[in-house]
């Protein structure tokens, strides 16, 4: 009985604040009421060895009504930043350096092509075509086919060229002028100031050509693969060369070039 009072006296003083506390000796009875204090303290009754005496203990708790605020927890680490992709900048055209104008060892005359069983104008042998730039070799200038064997005078006096090397391209630059050849819209071609920055100026070997001495190329331009430099028939003097489809030149035996 004694303990089951003081388990009830506990349970009451804790959600009311206020501890009863009721003793009994010598067969008397007797009350005593007790305030629980504002602080954090918990009350609980307990009982001497002889069961008799009841008598509070105090002891220093936090209530349960009171319990400490679960800690914070740390803030979570922001994730690193993902840097957004940067788009490459557009390649920025680079001046070719323009090299001496006179003609040497490393510039030629470029030559159409020709080998036994050609028959150009009902012609079995052969007549050398040479490049020769127009209008005294100035920037816009077309290109046009002259005798190469002719060193001078009218229908002669070709021009001289040197390849500069690219990535897997070259540029054609005539020397006098250090001008390059660039193809102009979709067909022409024209003396332009060099500038490896532009596709325009860049050149392949085609089909098994080769750009060097004693070997056979066509002049196809990089973003043109299945078009070439020719003057489309058969050559005859003072006509312009300009871009056609290689199919249509071949046909006619005038697709490849050579140096000269």
């Amino acid at each position: 009985m004694i303990k089951r009072l003081s388990i009830l006296a506990t349970a009451f003083a804790i959600l009311t604040g206020t501890a009863m506390f009721l003793g009994q000796e010598n067969g008397g009875k007797d009350s005593t009421s007790f305030t629980v204090p504002e602080a954090a303290e918990d009350w609980k009754l307990s009982q001497d060895q002889q069961g008799r005496q009841l008598r509070l203990i105090r002891i220093r708790a936090i209530p349960f009504w009171r319990s400490p605020p679960a800690p914070t927890p740390p803030a979570p680490t922001p994730p690193a930043p993902v840097p957004s992709p940067v788009a490459p900048p557009p390649p920025v055209p680079v001046p070719v350096t323009p090299q001496t104008g006179a003609a040497g060892a490393d510039t030629f005359r470029v030559k159409l092509y020709w080998e036994t069983g050609y028959y150009w104008q009902f012609e079995s042998y052969e007549r050398k075509w040479c490049w020769k730039c127009m209008n005294g070799c100035t920037a816009g200038s077309s290109v046009e086919i002259v005798n190469c064997d002719n060193p001078s005078g009218d229908g002669g006096n070709p021009s001289y060229f040197r390849f500069i090397q690219g990535s897997g391209a070259v540029m054609i630059q005539e020397i006098t002028s250090q001008l390059c050849i660039q193809r102009t819209g979709n067909l022409a071609i024209s003396l332009e100031p060099c500038n490896s920055g532009l596709s325009r100026q860049l050149w392949t070997a085609g089909q098994n050509g080769q750009f060097a001495w004693g070997k056979k190329f066509e002049i196809t331009p990089t973003d043109l693969p299945t078009q070439c430099i020719t003057q489309r028939h058969h050559p005859q003097m003072w006509e312009t060369v300009a871009i056609e489809p290689t199919d249509l030149a071949r046909h006619s035996d005038t697709s490849y070039w050579n140096m000269y």
